[in-house]
């Protein structure tokens, strides 16, 4: 009960420490020998939310998946992203060269490849690769917590 409190009071103001794994929980059998069990999730249920920027990428994070948004591409996923236990994340979804020119934020891209994207949080920021299907990578890119971004669109 106290480490629950614990835990809830560490990543309460935004700087738990993802990064950290969590324990290993013990168990016994009935012959009374003890295992122990590696946890993929951290404790605290970490879910990525909010604006992660950088100088290449902005990732946005909510509930409903991540929207990346590339110099001359973008991205989705569905879903909420979690860390696991180590800070770390890997979830499916698309990527898409832009078109370039003029055109409307709600125009679906035209290109879309099957994409992983992984990342590992340490404090706030991250560090996220694109996979694409076909073995071409993107990245990695560096993005902080609560940052702009100073991304510059393809026109």
């Amino acid at each position: 009960m106290v480490l629950v409190a614990m835990l809830a009071v560490a990543c309460s103001d935004g700087e738990g420490d993802a990064g950290v794994p969590s324990p290993n929980p013990s168990t016994s059998d009935a012959t009374g020998s003890t295992s122990t069990t590696q946890t993929t999730e951290p404790a605290d249920g970490s879910v990525l939310a909010g604006t992660w920027g950088g100088d290449e990428a902005i990732f946005t994070f909510t509930s409903e998946g991540l929207v990346a948004m590339f110099e001359c591409a973008t991205g989705e996923t569905a879903g909420p992203v979690r860390l696991d236990g180590d800070g770390r994340f890997e979830v499916r979804g698309w990527y898409a060269l832009d078109a370039g020119g003029p055109g409307t934020a709600s125009e679906e891209p035209e290109s879309k490849v099957e994409a992983t994207y992984t990342g590992i949080r340490s404090q706030d920021q991250l560090e996220v690769v694109v996979e694409l299907d076909g073995g071409v990578s993107r990245g990695p890119f560096l993005v902080t917590q609560g940052a702009d971004g100073a991304l510059e669109r393809c026109v």
